[in-house]
């Protein structure tokens, strides 16, 4: 089966559960056993798979397991603190939501070299946590021994998982804390913020890309609302001279550096 036929229908059973479930534990309980089936499926077909090459591993570990996996960190962490919550009065309560965020802060604090490096060096994260170029030369650590197949797992893949679980994870128990009465909270609604983590020039390419090729409102729009829109959409504050980037940009050997990265992430993805 192909990986991107298990992940779409993944999402298609997921998003039928999130909409049915009455309650979030229910919820839980559904999405978490569905999860784990699912994941067994998608390794299963990486273990069959005989393209192991360095390409296929950094999709595998950093795209498509945690796609699934994430889904398994954000459930368990919701139920748990469902289960902890139940019957407590308020100023416990107040108590476990504090704990909630301490234990949030104390897994930023652990893995906070590769966080940084998701946010800030994009361009490295691959080849530094995903690739396990060394995994045959030397006893790599972010590499470890399947217990269910012959394969290396890369631990680094648990650690990103978690984290998109996390921001999550975050939204949840912000609105949880503010109900005024209790009522499920819809996870599929969830607002969660996904950074901007490529660079401000390469933003700035695809900005004058989307500008010049006249894809937004048929052209019937400004550099300047282009910039804001982006810079809203992905939290990223963008320099006030951006023009000063473009002129840069025109300056490089290679003009199009971002935009001919996404092509070739596209085709290989595809």
């Amino acid at each position: 089966m192909d990986y991107q036929l298990i992940i779409d229908s993944f999402h298609e059973e997921l998003s039928q559960i999130q909409k049915n479930s009455k309650e979030i534990e229910s919820e839980a309980i559904k999405v978490l056993s569905m999860s784990k089936e699912y994941l067994v499926k998608l390794k299963k077909n990486y273990y069959l798979d005989k393209d192991k090459s360095v390409l296929k591993r950094t999709r595998f570990f950093r795209y498509l397991k945690p796609n699934i996996t994430q889904h398994i960190y954000f459930y368990k962490k919701v139920r748990n603190f469902e289960l902890e919550l139940l019957g407590k009065s308020a100023a416990k309560a107040n108590k476990i939501y504090a704990k909630q965020l301490k234990k949030i802060d104390k897994f930023y604090d652990k893995h906070k070299e590769f966080v940084f490096d998701l946010r800030y060096n994009p361009d490295k994260v691959d080849e530094l946590y995903f690739t396990g170029k060394r995994l045959m030369a030397t006893k790599n650590e972010k590499y470890v021994k399947s217990i269910s197949y012959d394969f290396y797992e890369c631990s680094y893949s648990g650690i990103y998982a978690e984290s998109l679980a996390i921001e999550k994870f975050k939204s949840y128990l912000h609105k949880r804390q503010h109900q005024k009465q209790f009522e499920k909270i819809q996870i599929a609604n969830l607002e969660v913020k996904h950074p901007w983590t490529a660079s401000t020039t390469d933003i700035v390419e695809l900005a004058y890309a989307l500008y010049y090729s006249k894809a937004i409102n048929n052209g019937d729009t400004t550099i300047k609302e282009i910039i804001q829109a982006l810079s809203a959409a992905f939290h990223v504050k963008l320099p006030k001279n951006y023009y000063q980037t473009i002129d840069d940009i025109k300056n490089r050997k290679d003009l199009t550096k971002f935009i001919n990265k996404l092509e070739f992430a596209l085709k290989n993805n595809l």
